[in-house]
């Protein structure tokens, strides 16, 4: 399976990754989304991106994860 990644037209700034993590997560407490934004904005292995697929993909996955 291919997956094909979008372009980054957004800069990987904590702000964006941040961002990212309140879209996807909503209901997340905003201490969680900063300890976890911090976390993956000082991983400099991932473009912004590459975050967001993963954000994506796990709240599409959040249900399973918690048993709903």
């Amino acid at each position: 399976m291919r997956i094909v990644m979008s372009q980054n037209i957004y800069p990987k700034t904590y702000e964006n990754v941040r961002a990212l993590f309140i879209y996807f997560f909503p209901k997340a407490k905003n201490s969680e989304v900063d300890e976890v934004a911090l976390f993956y904005y000082d991983n400099r292995e991932l473009a912004l991106n590459e975050i967001e697929f993963f954000a994506e993909q796990t709240a599409a996955s959040e249900g399973f994860f918690r048993n709903e």
